[in-house]
């Protein structure tokens, strides 16, 4: 292991330490991320069955893989192609598609920003959609 990287087979729970830790969704299909609190440090998910926490980076390698937000209000920064940012704790990569979740969300949209699926509000009643960085 000279890179860093493990593979898992039949894991059921990933648990990161100190440092920048990355989580490489690639089994293969399209995956649901799902996000289970975002406001707290470590950030705590789940993806095929296999809980984590303690991950800052999340990269999606199928060709439609879905963000699924919190029930907190969160701020979703889009500032790539298919990436972007959590509330500052989580980059994501390969995501096409975004259901911010049940909280009062923002998604800010930046110029070089797009997600090329669907994005969906969730069940936030207050959720926002900026355009304001876009020149």
């Amino acid at each position: 292991m000279t890179d860093g990287s493990l593979t898992f087979t039949n894991a059921t729970g990933i648990a990161a330490g100190d440092g920048t830790d990355t989580l490489v969704v690639n089994t293969g299909k399209d995956e649901t991320i799902v996000l289970a609190d975002s406001t707290l440090f470590p950030v705590l998910g789940s993806v095929a069955g296999v809980s984590f926490a303690g991950i800052e980076v999340l990269e999606a390698q199928s060709s439609s893989d879905q963000l699924l937000g919190t029930t907190a209000a969160d701020t979703i920064v889009i500032s790539g192609n298919n990436s972007g940012s959590i509330e500052t704790i989580l980059s994501f990569t390969g995501i096409e598609n975004i259901d911010t979740g049940a909280g009062d969300d923002r998604l800010i949209l930046l110029s070089t920003g797009n997600i090329s699926g669907t994005l969906t509000g969730g069940e936030g009643i207050a959720d926002q959609l900026d355009f304001s960085q876009i020149s």
